[in-house]
């Protein structure tokens, strides 16, 4: 996985959110995280499978969203036959 967390410049500290960019190879899968903040996937190329809450599993592709309250487990693989480019933006 690749991730590239963007910088917001002199008024970072003044943004009530933080967002990055990250990449999951074909076949390859991100590692289980669970935070205290809330977080809003946005899928901009490819496919895969997200599993939520360690139980639900949900299918996601190119422009589809999804929301992950704060403290909830959650992981995806990439099931498609290019890589996943995936926007996270996150806040308290």
């Amino acid at each position: 996985m690749i991730l590239t967390e963007f910088y917001l410049g002199e008024r970072a500290n003044k943004t009530p959110f933080k967002f990055s960019k990250f990449y999951v190879a074909v076949g390859g899968q991100t590692p289980a995280d669970k935070h205290q903040v809330n977080e809003i996937w946005y899928v901009i190329q490819g496919e895969g499978e997200l599993t939520y809450d360690e139980n639900e599993v949900v299918s996601l592709k190119k422009g589809e969203a999804i929301f992950f309250d704060s403290q909830v487990t959650h992981t995806i693989k990439n099931t498609g036959s290019s890589a996943m480019e995936i926007m996270s933006v996150w806040w308290n």
